[in-house]
């Protein structure tokens, strides 16, 4: 065996780790190609998801570690721990705590970590600010502007959400289209020559080595080609450190929320994985790690983004923060130019630099990398913070040759059955689009309006809920017979279907926009069913505006409480009596006279004294002559101020910085006038 080769047991390559870079020459000269693309799709995306379970288990772990050194002050929700009861408050009342708590109640989604969200508000100050590309549609610039206000106004989360809900309906409208398409497109491209999307791992076995099925995959960016997976193949043999001196330089580079590592990597004289010294596993000839303060605390998002979004803060903070971020640019590109013997004969770079960060080693002038070449890569799954640690992990994940066994048969009929319903998405897209008798000859808005019909009934029932008008929608549903089943249960599955799986009843509609007259009329004449559930699995109780709207479910829930299951189905808590409101608004007078009278108390004390502080300020300024009067005796008798001046008895706590001043001027002038009276 030769010198620096592993060895190996053919039937359990998935309990073995190898180094790409140092394979054994058996298991190498018995690779052969996987040739089915959709196979090396099915496994790329397996190996997606072990990778990130990874990575949520290395994080789970330093959370847990976390927790045990100090377990009382946290944030569940972020998975965030704190050392403070203040900063746990500055915590809660954060744009990243807030948009958290919004995207795990409205899309049912994992918490971002803060490193994420400043990523993300970045991304939207780029977007907001026209650095990315235009679109072209009308909606989308209505949309565009929607959020640009938002975000002048402050409320970030509330633009992100609104990003995020447009996304996710343009996702789901585009999501059938593109599946029918997907099977025409392969079909396409496989006629041009074969298949021009790549996966970014590439998939061989070992048929001649081993009976079982087992898969081997390396990242693309390991071979440098983008071609077949017989040319990668030769080029991975010629890549072998056996017996090789010259070095080949890798080159990471990671940045984000102020942090920065970066290192230069001999990829032969990398031991890899299977070394059992982790100083041998990666062999660095430099590294730079360092750190500013860019970003705001416990807030999120980088100065500069802020500043976009909201113009220029004159805080301290800010302006520390401005400075940094331009320091921190300044470091990253000496630390390149440093390097740049190393990065010109560099096999491979790798550069993680989300969002704004890439502006800091691309495009500037005597830039020592370009977008455009074509050893940059970036990192093909999901980082943590950048340290000297985090880059010697993405270098040996990149590194290692994933092994997994295969079901052969269990992964075809996977794939005959991704086939089979694609195939039936594609001929429910084609009949959808067949024009119906009439509508040819037809314009695009009258086909569009034919083909979403609403019911008039329906239609105006809504209008007169969004408006509150309960007295005329009870009139309405008298005159209309057939508009009564309407207020009862769903409402039929028209127009736009997002409103409809928001708010599928009338009961939904008027407890949202928070008309509590609407919501005891559908709940007390008109049968309105409380128990049902919105596409979220919140009943119309759940989904009230405020106070006097539920308490329009409570006060029937009291009135008629075998109606409904009000507690189990319809999720109303209590019930509310009349003495019970009484008893409660009662509750509320007194505390809001008590409150109002201890304001009025404060304000009192306040105006006392303003009063006292102005009655001193006026008896240290007063005119000399009145300070003083003659007696009947010839002598002369002083007023209280005088005295006090006098005797320096002047409390001076209460003075205001003006009038101390004032005081003293005074003091240095009787002064004065007592020299002066001694001297003649």
């Amino acid at each position: 065996m030769k010198k620096g080769t592993v060895a190996f047991d053919p039937e359990h390559l998935d309990a073995q780790r190898f180094y790409a870079f140092r394979l054994p020459d058996a298991l190498l000269s018995a690779l052969v190609p996987v040739q089915d693309e959709s196979e090396a799709l099915a496994l790329q995306q397996t190996q997606e998801q072990l990778t990130l379970d990874n990575l949520h288990r290395l994080e789970q772990l330093r959370i847990d570690a976390d927790e045990q050194d100090e377990p009382t002050l946290s944030c569940r929700t972020c998975a965030a721990s704190f050392d403070t009861r203040d900063a746990q408050r500055s915590h809660f009342a954060s744009d990243w705590h807030r948009y958290n708590i919004k995207r795990k109640a409205d899309f049912d989604q994992p918490p971002v970590t803060l490193a994420a969200f400043d990523d993300m508000l970045a991304d939207l100050s780029d977007s907001l600010s026209g650095s990315e590309e235009d679109d072209d549609d009308d909606d989308d610039d209505d949309d565009d502007q929607e959020e640009e206000d938002a975000t002048k106004d402050g409320d970030k989360v509330k633009t992100l959400m609104a990003r995020q809900q447009q996304a996710m309906a343009k996702a789901k409208a585009l999501d059938d289209e593109a599946s029918a398409l997907a099977q025409q497109q392969q079909q396409q491209q496989q006629q041009i020559g074969g298949s021009r999307k790549h996966t970014s791992m590439i998939w061989y076995t070992a048929p001649s080595l081993t009976s079982k099925s087992f898969h081997l995959g390396i990242y693309r960016l390991l071979v440098q080609t983008p071609l077949s997976a017989t040319d990668s193949l030769s080029v991975l043999r010629q890549c072998q450190s056996t017996g090789i001196q010259k070095p080949r330089y890798w080159v990471i580079l990671m940045m984000g929320g102020g942090h920065f590592a970066g290192a230069v990597i001999d990829a032969h004289k990398s031991m890899g994985i299977n070394e059992q010294q982790v100083n041998k596993q990666v062999h660095m000839h430099a590294h730079k790690t360092f750190h500013r303060y860019t970003t705001r605390r416990k807030q999120g998002g980088a100065q500069s983004a802020n500043d976009s979004g909201k113009g220029k803060a004159k805080s301290a903070g800010a302006q520390i923060r401005r400075y940094n971020e331009l320091a921190l640019q300044q470091d990253i590109r000496q630390v390149l130019d440093q390097w740049k013997d190393y990065i010109a004969q560099s096999a491979t770079i790798i550069v993680h630099a989300p969002s704004g960060n890439k502006k800091m080693i691309y495009g500037y002038e005597g830039a020592v990398l370009r977008k455009d070449d074509p050893r940059v890569h970036g990192v093909p799954f999901t980082t943590r913070r950048p340290t000297l640690n985090e880059i010697r992990r993405v270098y040996l994940d990149l590194t290692t040759v994933k092994v997994m066994e295969v079901d052969t048969q269990a992964l075809m009929a996977g794939e005959q059955a991704a086939k089979d319903k694609e195939e039936a998405i594609r001929r429910q897209l084609e009949k959808s689009r067949m024009p119906t008798p009439g509508a040819a000859s037809a314009g695009g808005d009258d086909a569009k309006r034919a083909k979403k019909k609403t019911n008039p009934v329906v239609e105006k029932l809504v209008s007169l809920v969004n408006q509150g008008k309960e007295a005329l929608l009870a009139a309405y549903v008298d005159e209309k017979a057939d508009a009564r089943p309407f207020c009862i249960g769903r409402l039929p599955e028209e127009g736009d279907d997002d409103d409809f799986q928001r708010v599928p009843t009338l009961l939904h509609l008027g407890a949202q926009q928070g008309h509590a007259a609407v919501v005891a009329l559908l709940l007390r004449e008109l049968d309105a069913d409380p128990t049902i559930k919105n596409d979220q699995n919140k009943t119309a109780y759940e989904v009230a505006k405020d106070k006097t709207t539920r308490n329009a479910f409570r006060r029937c829930m009291h009135d008629y409480p075998g109606k409904w299951d009000w507690l189990g189905q319809a999720r109303v808590p209590s019930a509310l009596s009349a003495e019970q409101e009484q008893e409660q608004l009662a509750k509320d007078a007194k505390k809001k006279a008590k409150e109002d009278a201890k304001r009025a108390q404060v304000e009192e004390e306040r105006a006392r004294r303003e009063q006292e502080r102005e009655r001193l300020a006026s008896a240290s300024v007063a005119p000399p002559k009145q300070l003083s009067g003659r007696l009947k005796s010839g002598g002369y008798v002083l007023d209280p101020v005088a005295r006090a001046l006098r005797d320096n008895q002047v409390n001076t706590a209460n003075l205001s910085p003006e009038a101390k001043m004032r005081l003293e001027r005074e003091k240095r002038a009787r002064a004065a006038e007592e020299r002066m009276r001694r001297l003649r």
